[in-house]
């Protein structure tokens, strides 16, 4: 792999991770064009995954650092938190269950291009529908049962096509979510499950044979450039779609899923 593939990659796991037009399928795109596959590359795999949690960690630092100050102090700041940190730990249920139940099932899925291209029609639509919800509940107006939902629906985003910053803000937006706690409890719930993909590609590491087909391929300076890059282009793409949904504009998104959608559908009659 030479620098351009491995910054193009970068560039494009910083971006669709946070955007709502689904990072898995843009990959399978850009890895069907540049020829490569990065799972083939474990460090780089890794670093990129680590990459974008970087950048959920620096961009809501203030949250994070609140959240575990609280979690040693009592009072107010003390409860809220712990619910804080229920109401991840219930969001992140589905998506963990389902990737550890489903695993094998879902992985044909992203041998083509055409679940993922109808797939990314759906997206389409209730990024569409999403800019006509409203509501007005924020962090402290949180039920249980909402965290929940919105956890469905990042698991609902393991499958190819389907966005997983899409999928929770819509979410979010449908329970009652203002537009402002809406794509912020997204991101924040995105950090454990990015997290976990980036300690399940680590895992390979462990594995001899993965180890000499694939680390060898990525120069250790190549690796840590292209996470620096994910992660600043990830902080960049959170700052986007909080500023799309405030300002209603999740519709753009939409077209784009649209048009990608219908090009993947062509590609995979095709045969790709």
């Amino acid at each position: 792999m030479g620098w351009t593939q491995a910054l193009v990659l970068a560039i494009i796991q910083g971006l669709t991770e946070f955007l709502p037009v689904s990072s898995k399928s843009h990959l399978m795109v850009a890895e069907k064009l540049l020829g490569v596959h990065v799972d083939s590359f474990i460090t780089l795999a890794v670093l990129l995954h680590f990459g974008t949690f970087l950048a959920v960690v620096i961009y809501y630092r203030r949250d994070w650092a609140g959240l575990f100050r609280g979690l040693v102090r009592k009072g107010e700041e003390g409860r809220q938190a712990w619910r804080l940190a229920g109401l991840l730990l219930v969001g992140t249920i589905p998506a963990a269950l389902a990737g550890l139940l489903l695993e094998k099932h879902l992985e044909p899925l992203y041998d083509k291009l055409l679940p993922a291209g109808l797939l990314w029609l759906v997206t389409a639509t209730f990024l569409w529908y999403a800019d006509r919800l409203s509501g007005a509940r924020g962090r402290k107006q949180t039920r249980w049962s909402d965290a929940l939902w919105v956890g469905i629906g990042q698991a609902v985003a393991l499958l190819p096509g389907v966005s997983r910053s899409g999928s929770t803000i819509f979410a979010g937006l449908a329970r009652g979510f203002d537009d402002q706690w809406a794509p912020r409890f997204a991101f924040l719930l995105s950090a454990p499950i990015v997290l976990g993909a980036t300690v399940f590609h680590a895992k390979h590491l462990l594995d001899p044979a993965a180890a000499g087909s694939g680390l060898g391929g990525v120069p250790p300076a190549m690796a840590a450039v292209a996470c620096a890059v994910s992660a600043v282009v990830g902080c960049l793409a959170i700052r986007l779609v909080i500023g799309a949904v405030r300002a209603g504009k999740l519709k753009y998104f939409a077209a784009w899923c649209a048009i990608m959608g219908m090009v993947a559908i062509v590609w995979g009659l095709l045969g790709g």
